[in-house]
This record gives C-alpha cells, sequence and structure tokens, in this order.
C-alpha cells in the first residue's frame, strides 16, 4: 500500500512526493460526538482562533517544504475558517487552498447517489460511492489547478 501520511514518509519518499505534486490534506473539523463507532477525536479541534492560528502554522511550515496546494476537509464551521484564509494563504503563504467539496459542480447532485447527505461522517471515514466521486472530481480540479502554477516561483 503506497503511504500518504507525511510523517510515514522516508526523507526520499517526501522529495519524491513533492516533485509528483506538491499537495496537502488537512483534516479540519470541530469535536463532537458521532457514535460509539467514531473517536471523540474524529473532527479535531474547536475554537475558530485557535484553529486559524494553527491553520497558518501549518501553511507556513507546508509552504517552507515546497507544497503549492493545501485540500482541507471537515465540518461546515472548520470550512468556513479555513476558506476565510483563502486569500491570506495565497498571499502570505504562496499557497491555493481548497476543500473537498470546491470541485463538485452541484453539491445538492451528490446528496442522490447514496439517497443521504454527503458529508455523513461514518460513510466518509469507511469509504463509499459519494466519497470515491467526490475524490475523483477533486483529484481532476488539483490537476488543473496545480498546472497553472507549477511553474510560479513559491
Amino acid at each position: 500500500m503506497k503511504k500518504v501520511l507525511y510523517e510515514e514518509l522516508l526523507p526520499e519518499e517526501f522529495v519524491q512526493r513533492m516533485l509528483e505534486m506538491p499537495v496537502a490534506y488537512l483534516p479540519l473539523g470541530t469535536l463532537e460526538w458521532h457514535g460509539p463507532h467514531m473517536p471523540l477525536e474524529a473532527d479535531g479541534i474547536q475554537s475558530k482562533e485557535l484553529f486559524q492560528d494553527y491553520l497558518r502554522s501549518i501553511f507556513a511550515q507546508l509552504s517552507r517544504a515546497g507544497v503549492r496546494i493545501v485540500v482541507g476537509h471537515g465540518h461546515g464551521p472548520s470550512i468556513n475558517a479555513f476558506r476565510e484564509l483563502t486569500e491570506e494563504a495565497e498571499e502570505k503563504y504562496g499557497l491555493r487552498i481548497f476543500t473537498a467539496w470546491t470541485y463538485a459542480e452541484d453539491e445538492s447532485n451528490l446528496i442522490g447517489i447514496a439517497g443521504r447527505h454527503p458529508v455523513r461522517d461514518s460513510s466518509a471515514a469507511f469509504g463509499n460511492e459519494i466519497l470515491e466521486y467526490t475524490m475523483k472530481t477533486l483529484i481532476s480540479g488539483i490537476e488543473k489547478e496545480y498546472k497553472e502554477i507549477k511553474d510560479r516561483p513559491n
């Protein structure tokens, strides 16, 4: 299985990933209960101010490492806080930031695929056709964005 977590990569693997496509996936969210099958930490951080300071710190580190695009995913309040930093991320850190839903042509169409809301935590955590569709759409969009910026200086 291909390693995907930054902390699991060897330095040479990290360098290769940065050469292939310098994109980071950053899970976003608040701390809340989702039932006995999910850990409480499944959603991350709660405070918007603390969360955005955290994002800025992560953006600075990712930028220094050569990442050009960051994809964040989580619940509404965290996604909104993440999106609020779009302009700052580009101007200050040279990063383009997106969410997993950025390239969905019409999010309402995703509901009908499995007959339920597309961001149900259990289905997203364990994988299904909604997640697969969303990721294919997202990857296609990111590839287009990366082609636009790959030769620009950071």
